[in-house]
């Protein structure tokens, strides 16, 4: 009905924390706002800001965000998670995708990180801190390279589960203090 529409008319700025803010680049910052701002392309890649695990992941990094020296994103969609970390200052992060359009994504994002297509298994080195935003089923298929992936220096974030997936995935981890 509509020729003109782009499918952008209804992107907005997201704001997951009083003190976070996740927005694509055609719409403009909010007045006044001071902050972590997180300019994203909403593309092919997962991982926006729009999507309820995504803030989710968003809020926990932002509430336990410690200065680390490495960081890892497994399964970074358009790379919004690493993105954090690099605006937060972290000189070396690494992230993972098993599909190629969110691989690309990342590496336009993050031109700085190592950007590799695959699991886990495939980063190059263990990281402080390390996140992982995926479904209950696709983090019980890697968790053992997750594990490998953090060297437990700092925090280990695993979100996108639904409810009912958390404790087999929890029963499954060292032991460490935990957040749900």
């Amino acid at each position: 009905a509509n020729a003109t529409a782009t499918g952008l008319e209804n992107d907005r700025a997201i704001l997951v924390a009083e003190d976070l803010l996740v927005r694509p680049p055609w719409v403009p910052p909010l007045p006044g706002f001071r902050g972590v701002e997180l300019v994203v392309p909403r593309g092919m890649a997962f991982g926006s800001g729009e999507h309820a695990s995504t803030q989710a992941a968003l809020l926990l990094l932002h509430q336990v965000w410690t200065p680390v020296a490495s960081f890892c994103d497994v399964g970074t969609g358009s790379g919004i998670l690493a993105l954090y970390a690099a605006t937060r200052g972290c000189p070396r992060i690494e992230a993972c995708d098993i599909e190629e359009p969110a691989v690309l994504a990342a590496r336009e994002l993050l031109p700085r990180a190592e950007v590799v297509l695959g699991g886990p298994e495939a980063l190059p080195f263990a990281a402080d801190f390390v996140v992982a935003n995926m479904t209950g089923t696709e983090l019980g298929a890697c968790l053992p390279s997750i594990l490998a992936a953090w060297n437990r220096r700092g925090p280990l974030v695993l979100s996108g589960m639904r409810p009912h997936e958390v404790a087999g995935i929890e029963a499954r981890l060292p032991g460490r203090d935990r957040k749900s």
